[in-house]
């Protein structure tokens, strides 16, 4: 709704308001009749899902940007976990097929990588035992052991074949680190959701306030010359 206020000469004082609206007083710095939207409720909503809380404040062209953003990482992170799964569970039918490990209860990611980086089983267990696995020991001090059971060991058919098995471990560790930086990236995008839910309240508080313009007016019945104050609600 836009009132005038028209000063005319002197001593004229004219009040104009636009055809089809009635009012009876005017109070210029009243706050809106519009209800306030809460901040703490618009940031919290972004921490739960980004994009939220500024469909909550009335942005919705920042909520869909927002909104797209998390889908995407969402599914990057399910694709790349789920493909390095697949990758690794190949890896894991080619180890059987070609160095007839079978794996099962025992066979751990240290265990596979073990399968990587020997010919044998036998090979692993004698350095091992006669301590030239010392780094391993360290490094996987919880993990290091023996393959002496059945199904942890193993005996490559050729030494190319065992290059094919470490590369297909290396892929889907690839994969998995994929994943990871989408999980990442889904707790960045919450962050600054999170931020831009306050600057997106002070903003739109910024435009509920009402907005006050002088306009030169003439009057050419009375040739009398003034400026009118509008105010924009």
């Amino acid at each position: 709704m836009f009132v005038a206020f028209a000063l005319f000469g002197p001593a004229d004082c004219q009040v104009v308001v636009q055809e089809g609206v009635s009012t009876d007083t005017v109070d210029l710095f009243a706050k809106s009749s519009k209800p306030q939207k809460s901040v703490v409720l618009a940031m919290c909503a972004s921490l739960v899902l980004p994009g939220l809380g500024q469909q909550y404040l009335g942005d919705n062209t920042k909520a869909l940007a927002y909104y797209s953003a998390e889908a995407l990482f969402i599914v990057g992170a399910v694709f790349c976990s789920h493909y390095s799964r697949t990758v690794f569970d190949n890896a894991k039918a080619f180890a059987w097929d070609h160095a007839e490990a079978q794996g099962g209860a025992g066979a751990n990611d240290q265990y596979w990588q073990n399968v990587a980086d020997y010919d044998e089983s036998d090979g692993y267990n004698q350095s091992l035992s006669q301590g030239y696995n010392k780094e391993a020991e360290l490094i996987y001090r919880n993990q290091a052991q023996d393959y002496l059971t059945t199904n942890l060991q193993w005996h490559w058919d050729d030494t190319s074949n065992r290059t094919i098995y470490g590369g297909m471990l290396q892929q889907s560790m690839g994969w998995q680190v994929a994943s990871s930086f989408f999980l990442g990236a889904m707790v960045l995008n919450r962050l600054v959701s999170f931020i831009d839910a306050r600057f997106t309240a002070r903003h739109m508080e910024a435009k509920s306030l009402s907005s006050l313009q002088f306009i030169p007016r003439y009057d050419p019945g009375t040739r009398a010359s003034g400026l009118a104050l509008q105010a924009g609600f």
